[in-house]
């Protein structure tokens, strides 16, 4: 019987990460990382069985008990930040202020930005310090900086998505993050593409997945939570992939998210006490973006571009629902309007962690099939015909079955004249020049109930009983 046991563990600049180990009679060896095929070819001459799957799983299980530092010092240092800069955000005007478009009823510091990116960045510079870190910590800033301006003055629409596809655009020059493949979509081959087409199609794409993230963030807790998910997905593929960077990097993220959830979540406290603001939501789909993109592009990649698609889950799933429900109505993408799932599941009578609970459930779900399909490429086409049954079915089948339930509980509290339900359904006009926040990708259909189709609908534009601290 062969008993290992560790001798010493170090990092060689030619080889990666070493352990060196050795057995009962003074056999040793020095095998790179991971060395699950070395120790399951042993295993296998000695008992006959192999064990390459169990070694996997406990190099897995490894990656991420050496990453739960990272994470844990992403999550002290974010909670802190959001502590210290409630404070602060008074000062600097960085109040979300209740009005008649926002249902909260007292100011709510927009400070989970600043404290999730401090947080990201100060655990990048400790754990993770690389020029293409470095790189990404500085993009991250100017994405940062710009939701700040949002969140501040309300910068008008044309403006800031100049300013995203310039950030998009220096993402894609500086840092190489770039999409040349597509994937096996309908079988019949990977689909590449190159030159000024590769460079716009990523531009395009970084920009939406930034405003996917503002679009979801409409509940206490959502878009972080949703983002979360996300994060152990691509924790999960990179540590079986052998990504440790990526490990690193998503298990930071993770703790970052988790410390302002604390803060944010009605899970944990009775109203939220800081808003990530569109410099939030933003900063979160930014490094999405640069995760998808970097971890699908590379020669061996950690996940396919369709596999990616499903890790990207819900917010994609609706943004593209929505848009195809405006679109097919005659419907400016620009209309303010309450057409998002979450919207809808409020309307339908459900509570804000209920609904938070079905969306958690739904994009979990969805990066679980991201995650156990990914090491099958055979599985590209399947996977993405898969996605558009999806799509169509939450479109033409879930939403309908919401609107009715919504509609018919509406009926029911209907009160005064046999009108008054109509008078829910009828648009009012906003004659007021629309300088939503959400306005650049995220609009919506005209109100179902009594709130007015200009109406910022964000984490901070709930239910009216929030109780009081």
């Amino acid at each position: 019987m062969i008993r290992f046991r560790t001798r010493h563990y170090d990092h060689d600049p030619a080889c990666g990460n070493l352990i060196t180990f050795g057995t009962g009679d003074g056999f040793a060896a020095r095998v790179p990382l991971p060395f699950t095929k070395f120790v399951s070819a042993l295993f296998q001459a000695q008992h006959g069985r192999d064990v390459t799957a169990t070694m996997h799983s406990l190099a897995t299980l490894r990656d991420f008990a050496t990453g739960l530092p990272f994470a844990t010092h992403a999550f002290f240092a974010c909670l802190c930040c959001l502590l210290l800069f409630r404070d602060v955000a008074p000062r600097l005007g960085l109040m979300d202020k209740p009005d008649a478009r926002k249902r909260h009823d007292s100011l709510v510091p927009l400070v989970g930005g600043p404290a999730v990116f401090v947080a990201v960045a100060a655990s990048i510079a400790v754990f993770v310090p690389h020029s293409i870190t470095a790189l990404f910590v500085a993009i991250a800033f100017g994405v940062l900086l710009l939701g700040l301006l949002d969140d501040r003055y309300d910068l008008p629409v044309g403006l800031r998505i100049a300013a995203q596809l310039l950030i998009a655009w220096l993402t894609v020059a500086l840092g190489g993050v770039e999409i040349h493949r597509i994937g096996n979509l309908v079988g019949f081959g990977i689909y590449e593409m190159e030159g000024l087409f590769a460079v716009i199609f990523s531009v395009m794409c970084i920009v939406g997945v930034i405003n996917s993230y503002n679009m979801i963030d409409g509940l206490d807790g959502l878009s972080a939570s949703i983002a979360l998910i996300s994060f152990i997905g691509i924790g999960v593929l990179c540590a079986t992939g052998g990504y440790e960077v990526g490990t690193r990097l998503a298990m930071i993220f993770g703790g970052a998210l988790l410390g302002f959830l604390c803060l944010n979540a009605r899970v944990f406290v009775p109203r939220a006490r800081a808003f990530l603001g569109d410099s939030g939501s933003t900063l979160i789909g930014f490094s999405l973006a640069w995760f998808f993109i970097s971890l699908t592009q590379s020669d061996s990649r950690a996940m396919s571009p369709v596999a990616a698609g499903w890790l990207f889950g819900l917010p994609l799933l609706d943004t593209v629902s929505v848009m195809v429900r405006r679109i097919s109505q005659g419907i400016s993408p620009m209309t303010a309007g309450r057409d998002h799932l979450h919207h809808r599941l409020v309307d339908a009578g459900l509570s804000t962690n209920q609904t938070l609970a079905i969306m958690c459930v739904i994009q979990a779900a969805m990066v679980t099939v991201g995650v156990l399909t990914n090491p099958y490429p055979a599985l590209e086409p399947w996977l993405f015909i898969g996605f558009v049954v999806l799509v169509i079915v939450y479109h033409l089948g879930l939403l309908s079955v919401i609107d009715r339930i919504s509609t018919r509980l509406l009926m029911r509290g209907a009160q005064g004249s046999p009108t008054a339900v109509f008078d829910h359904l009828t648009p009012a006009v906003d004659t007021r020049p629309s300088r939503s926040k959400d306005a650049t990708l995220d609009t919506r259909l005209p109100a179902t109930g009594n709130q007015k189709p200009g109406a910022r609908q964000s984490e901070r534009t709930e239910e009216l009983d929030v109780p009081q601290l």
